[in-house]
């Protein structure tokens, strides 16, 4: 579209000269320029601009420094960056039981995924630099994550983690339960297609696939599920459409 503009208007521009006049090819040129700003004014939003500092107040965060699973993203990293050092296992936190840990605390929880999600793409960005810019660091950086998912899929396997996956279900029965999604259990597929949609798998780094374009891939989902974050979803819902939204209150 843009080669097929860049060809066409200028033969349009010296036709309104030639047989119009000088007067209306300014004025051609001058409109065309407002309609394309116009055009791509939407695009601002594709830009990285500003991140509002997520704030807490002195209730809430009295609430988050009583429990470890509220600790902040970029602290967890930067332990989890020493263990991994050491050759240590990463610390997890848990997903907790949603009726006593979370049901009380939504519209917080959606706070601190807001601060989670800049910390975590900060991370994964660092990261990312040090894997693209090749040499000894690089090579040493991959030989860590391929051990570790190595590492991982091993205990993974093994069941070592049932008990964290039976817990992670049950959290999200019960949240799907509070938020009236009661057709769970009665639409099975339909809901393994939403899960599907909103967790595309990701390539596994291995031969042929360096773990740099892994965490290009990583970046780009990041990316999408931070700009669908709302700031208060629990009042406000969108139904993202091309040609519509709808806001129920």
């Amino acid at each position: 579209m843009g080669n097929f503009v860049n060809f066409f208007m200028p033969l349009l521009i010296a036709a309104v000269a030639d047989f119009g006049s000088d007067e209306a090819a300014l004025f051609l040129c001058a409109a065309c320029s407002f309609a394309g700003l116009a055009l791509s004014l939407p695009l601002m939003k594709r830009f990285p601009g500003k991140v509002p500092e997520v704030l807490f107040t002195p209730e809430e965060q009295a609430h988050m420094d009583s429990d470890d699973n509220w600790v902040d993203a970029a602290k967890l990293v930067k332990v989890n960056r020493a263990r991994m050092a050491e050759g240590k296992a990463n610390l997890r936190q848990r997903w907790g039981d949603f009726n006593t840990s979370d049901k009380d605390y939504l519209p917080l929880l959606n706070k601190v995924a807001r601060r989670d999600f800049i910390s975590a793409r900060k991370h994964i960005t660092e990261v990312f630099e040090v894997l693209n810019g090749g040499g000894e660091s690089a090579k040493k950086l991959s030989g860590v994550f391929k051990a570790r998912e190595e590492d991982f899929n091993a205990r993974f396997e093994a069941g070592e983690f049932d008990e964290d996956a039976k817990e992670m279900g049950l959290w999200m029965a019960r949240y799907f339960h509070y938020a009236a999604h009661d057709a769970w259990n009665q639409y099975p597929t339909m809901y393994k297609q939403i899960i599907m949609a909103t967790f595309p798998p990701f390539p596994r780094a291995g031969p042929g696939t360096p773990p740099a374009f892994v965490f290009t891939r990583f970046l780009g989902w990041l990316d999408n599920e931070l700009e669908l974050l709302e700031d208060d979803p629990f009042r406000s819902y969108s139904m993202l459409g091309k040609f519509h939204a709808l806001k129920l209150h």
